[in-house]
């Protein structure tokens, strides 16, 4: 499949109901844009078996700082308990936006 339209069918995912096995396939994608959308949409239907992916994205420094955000929000969706514990010290970070996102997430969920 063409990557626009596969960046389209995973953008979409997250609206439509019943593409969970799609979602946790497009995690393994080496698309940074596809990658992303499909942690949205893991975070958009709680789909519990992405909280390993998800959650290692939080707490590593290395990763790219819009899908840090992303997985911040999809961590909060998927495991708010779990999520509120992973993100304990980002708050703490010397980034605006990575503080405002947790708050949010936390916030949105609990």
């Amino acid at each position: 499949m063409h990557e626009d339209r596969r960046l389209t069918a995973v953008f979409c995912r997250r609206f439509i109901r019943g593409f969970d096995k799609q979602i946790i396939e497009s995690l393994s994608s080496p698309t940074t844009e596809i990658f992303c959308e499909a942690v949205c949409a893991a975070g958009n239907w709680a789909i519990d078996a992405a909280w390993s992916r998800i959650a290692a994205l939080v707490t590593t420094r290395e990763t790219e700082k819009n899908l840090r955000l992303a997985a911040i929000e999809a961590a909060a969706m998927i495991r708010p308990q779990e999520a509120a514990e992973i993100s304990g010290p980002l708050p703490e970070s010397d980034d605006a936006d990575i503080v405002d996102a947790v708050y949010e997430a936390l916030t949105l969920t609990g």
